[in-house]
This record gives C-alpha cells, sequence and structure tokens, in this order.
C-alpha cells in the first residue's frame, strides 16, 4: 500500500514549484523580515506568483507571516524541520558555492604567486541557466606562468563539476596583461572589470591601481 507521508508531501510541494524555492531564497538570505512586494522584487516574480508562492509556504509552515500596520511581513520560520535539516543549509551552500570554487582552485595552483580570483558574466551577474558556465577571472603576478595555471585549473576542472555541478571557463592573465588590456580598452577585459566579484585575494581595482 502506498504511503503518504506528511513530510514527503511537504517537500514535493516546496521543491515541484520554482516560485516557491525562489521566495525562499530571497528571505533565507534576508536580515529581517519582508514584505510580499520585496519578495518579488528580490526574487524575480511577478507579485502574483509571489503572493500565491507565500500564501501557499504559509500554509506548509516554514515561512512565517505576521501584521505590521497594513502590511504583511514574511520570514523564514528557521526551526521548520525541513528548513533546519535540509533545505536552509542547501540555500546556504549555494550562496557560498563560488568562494568554495575559488578555495579548491586557489589550493590547486597555491605556489604559483595567485593574485585575484574573480567570477563574471552571467552566472555572476545572477542570470545564469544549467547550461551556463562560470566565468573565472584569474590574475597571477606573472604571465609567464598563466599558461601553467591555466592547465592546472582545466586539470581540475572535471573533479570540481563532480562536486558543483558547474562547468568552469577560466581566464588565466597576468597583472600586467590585464593593465595594458584595459588601458587599450580591450572589450573582455573592461567587461570583466565591471561585472567582476572578488571571490579571492586583490580587488581588481587594487591589481590594475598597483601595476607600474
Amino acid at each position: 500500500m502506498k504511503q503518504h507521508h506528511p513530510i514527503r508531501r511537504q517537500l514535493d510541494a516546496i521543491l515541484g514549484s520554482r516560485a516557491k524555492v525562489c521566495v525562499l531564497r530571497s528571505l533565507s538570505g534576508a536580515d529581517s523580515g519582508l514584505n510580499g512586494r520585496e519578495v518579488a522584487r528580490r526574487a524575480g516574480l511577478a507579485p502574483r506568483s509571489a503572493q500565491l508562492a507565500l500564501a501557499d509556504l504559509v500554509r506548509i509552515g516554514i515561512i512565517d507571516m505576521k501584521e505590521v500596520g497594513n502590511n504583511h511581513i514574511f520570514s523564514i520560520n528557521r526551526g521548520f524541520h525541513l528548513y533546519s535539516s535540509g533545505l536552509g543549509i542547501a540555500l546556504d551552500e549555494e550562496k557560498s558555492t563560488p568562494e568554495s570554487i575559488a578555495l579548491s582552485i586557489s589550493r590547486t595552483i597555491r605556489g604559483d604567486h595567485v593574485v585575484t580570483i574573480a567570477w563574471f558574466g552571467s552566472m555572476a551577474r545572477g542570470q545564469r541557466s544549467l547550461d551556463s558556465d562560470m566565468d573565472l577571472l584569474v590574475v597571477v603576478k606573472d604571465s609567464r606562468s598563466a599558461c601553467r595555471v591555466r592547465e592546472k585549473i582545466i586539470k581540475e576542472a572535471p573533479a570540481l563539476r563532480r562536486k558543483f555541478g558547474i562547468r568552469l571557463e577560466p581566464y588565466v592573465l597576468g597583472s600586467g596583461e590585464l593593465a595594458a588590456r584595459f588601458d587599450e580598452k580591450d572589450p573582455l577585459v573592461r567587461n570583466m572589470v565591471k561585472d567582476a566579484v572578488l571571490l579571492h585575494g586583490k580587488p581588481l581595482a587594487e591589481v590594475l591601481r598597483d601595476v607600474p
């Protein structure tokens, strides 16, 4: 006989809806409660979609709602079993994944005088699809080591993809080459610097400033 386990139904209801996952993600990263409009904005959802997702999540119990004046304020129920034992951990891990990848890479290329590791492109802007690569900029002190460092990262990439489910597209430049191409208004380098989210080492503005 098929058993209808209540926790299973809750998990199906939450994970079976992209809108509910987006709402949980937006509230999980908030320092305090949010009104419905702000939840929709942070989740990237239409207000009606966010409203329906919030109502379902409140019914399930994973989100708390309280009235403050004319507003409904929503927050994560961090004591809810599915959140505290699994979903909350997964959402925290999701946020720290880029830093974890950068840490793994920095260990792989230890000794090659890495100045900066940053990511850029669609994934860094929060526009990734399941097929998106993680565009990674690695700046090394000496341009002569760039090819060797890139080979090390490419060799490590399959293990990182197996662990994190993300394909890497590494760009390795010496700090002098980065500065020279930036001054020459190289479109790729300009976009790298514009979009870059620092993961390890010096901010790119400092790297560019410190090159003689």
